[in-house]
């Protein structure tokens, strides 16, 4: 818990001493500075940090650092690349390390490694190249796209970032003994709250029936809303985006795979290849087959790409089930919903919900880091990224960041939480994920002192009237979710260090093809659905997949019983569900 007290003379001493300087000398102009610089710097609580506690600052002249920033893709938001908290990045870090940050706009979900690999082929890429998955990020190596950061770099400019990190999460930065990348660090002392999806409980009174608690009482549910139109015309009864992948960390993969075989785990483990030929992935896409032919999701899922429209769906009032909608307090969604329908009653759906049976649902653990951020070969000044890095992992730097301007984006409780202040709407607001697309370089999700702390703070954040989603997605959590490495129905990726050939061949190919692959299938007649998945299997194996799996199964095979023993077996994917609850 931060001191009230501290902060506020923190922030006093900010003040005087920015006035100071403002008298002084002029402020140079900057890109990504906005006319709410000047405020953010009287207001957060680092500004008056000596540059000697982050290391030596080295530039005698302005040096421009390009760093992405991920773009969620929510309509409406506020310019990522220019807005208060970049005016107040720069601020602090000119004022530092003479430094300034240009932010470059990358999709966040889709779109990412084109965005970059278009970059990277046009000599225009950013200073920081980054990935949050391994096999993606280990393309840009294989690509000769970054530069080798020297372990005694990092240890000069960032003692800060090492601190924070650690030695195990370090490690995956380092490729045949180089290191190539500065991961993040990833909190494990919290609840994943995914897995759970908004109901509309009123719609079920509309046609007498209970919230299911299997795939087959939610079918029941959907048809019968079908019939009975809830919205009337504009009725979804599932609301679903177009997919871009399937596996078994997620489509298909949660809901239907069961148990597993050694084997279908080393050639499916795969987060970032399809898994088109997995039986799993083959179950889940039939289901939406029977959704598509059923007219239980729109016609249109395939042009909604970006998540846009099905949230519009949501918030509008048209859908019952959403798959794309969570308790984000900063889309609105919630709140758009009861100003369209005011009469609507929420509630969440448990992933097993969406399981034959109701009898699984397995929850993916990634591995123990977070974004994977390397440096471009043509980077000049590589020693700047750590330093900035270093600057963020800061405790109060990141907390400033992540909650913002006490008693506007955050407040205090009386056992020292903080919490999220809903409904905020000033300039200088969290944006979406809490700032995430500034922070991500340091650590992959919002920290908090406890999974107590978490909740307080997540209730806090969502739309007024809807706090007890937030209880729903703590039983979910504490359920399915591990917190330090303890409990959860939850299991882990293979993350080979070696480069894979294969996947870095035919990755971007096995996507695209994938996507088409993907809605044929959907738009198929019901009775068409297995002939041309067989068929279309075959292809997919040809182009590529076939190698891609048996790079996967050699690799496996030449790993030591000691590697191998850190993957398998582990038991959340060994034993059923029901075993798994009796832990």
């Amino acid at each position: 818990m931060r001191s009230k007290v501290r902060i506020t003379a923190l922030v006093l001493i900010a003040c005087m001493i920015l006035t100071a300087l403002m008298a002084c000398k002029g402020k140079q102009s900057t890109t990504g500075t906005t006319t709410a610089a000047t405020t953010a710097g009287t207001t957060a609580a680092t500004t008056a940090t000596a540059p000697e506690e982050y290391g030596p600052r080295p530039y005698d002249e302005r040096v421009t650092l390009s760093i992405p920033v991920y773009d969620f893709g929510n309509t409406g938001q506020t310019d990522l690349t220019n807005n208060y908290w970049t005016g107040w990045i720069n601020e602090q870090v000119q004022e530092l390390y003479n430094l300034e940050i240009e932010f470059i706009s990358i999709p966040r979900y889709v779109g990412d490694l084109d965005k970059f690999n278009m970059l990277i082929a046009a000599g225009n890429e950013p200073d920081v190249i980054c990935h949050f998955e391994l096999p993606s990020a280990m393309t840009f190596y294989t690509m000769g796209a970054l530069q080798a950061i020297p372990e005694e770099l990092v240890d000069e400019y960032g003692p800060v970032y090492k601190e924070k990190v650690g030695e195990k999460v370090l490690g995956f930065g380092v490729i045949d003994g180089v290191r190539y990348y500065l991961p993040a660090a990833r909190p494990t002392n919290t609840l994943s709250t995914g897995g759970t999806f908004p109901i509309r409980m009123d719609w079920l009174e509309k046609v007498d029936m209970e919230k299911p608690t299997t795939l087959e009482e939610t079918n029941a549910v959907l048809e019968a809303w079908r019939d009975a139109k809830p919205a009337g015309a504009n009725t979804i009864p599932f609301g679903m985006r177009m997919p871009d992948f399937v596996n078994i960390t997620n489509e298909g993969g949660n809901w239907f795979f069961g148990t597993l075989t050694e084997e279908e785990y080393v050639l499916y483990s795969d987060i970032n290849i399809p898994c088109f030929t997995f039986r799993a992935g083959k179950e889940w896409m039939k289901w939406c087959n029977y959704l598509y032919n059923n007219n239980l999701i729109s016609k249109e899922f395939a042009l909604d790409k970006d998540w846009n429209v099905v949230r519009s769906h949501w918030a509008n009032g048209y859908s019952g089930i959403s798959r794309s909608v969570g308790a984000n307090a900063s889309q609105g969604l919630f709140a758009a919903l009861m100003e369209n329908v005011p009469d609507a009653k929420v509630d969440y759906l448990e992933g097993n919900a969406l399981s034959p049976g109701g009898t699984e649902y397995r929850r993916y653990s990634a591995v123990p880091f977070g974004l994977l951020s390397g440096i471009s070969r043509n980077c000049e000044n590589p020693e700047a990224f750590i330093m900035y890095i270093n600057w963020m992992c800061d405790a109060d730097v990141l907390f400033y960041l992540q909650y913002g301007i006490e008693d506007k984006t955050f407040k205090y409780d009386d056992a020292g939480n903080a919490l999220f202040i809903a409904g905020y709407a000033g300039e200088d607001r969290l944006l979406d994920g809490n700032n995430a697309s500034y922070w991500y370089y340091a650590t992959l999700s919002t920290e908090y002192n406890s999974v107590d702390s978490q909740f307080a703070a997540l209730k806090s954040a969502i739309t007024p009237g809807f706090e007890y989603l937030v209880d729903q997605s703590r039983a979910w959590g504490e359920l399915t979710s591990p917190v330090d490495g303890k409990g959860g129905i939850n299991y882990y990726n293979i993350v080979f260090k070696e480069t894979l050939e294969a996947y870095n061949k035919y990755a971007a190919t096995l996507k695209d093809k994938f996507l088409e692959y993907l809605v044929q299938l959907i738009t198929a007649k019901e009775t068409d659905f297995d002939s041309l998945y067989e068929t279309l299997c075959q292809d997919y194996l040809n182009m590529g997949y076939q190698e891609v799996l048996d790079e996967r199964k050699a690799l496996w095979d030449g790993m030591s019983a000691e590697d191998k023993a850190v993957w398998w077996p582990q038991e959340s994917l060994t034993k059923s569900w029901s075993e798994l609850l009796q832990k």
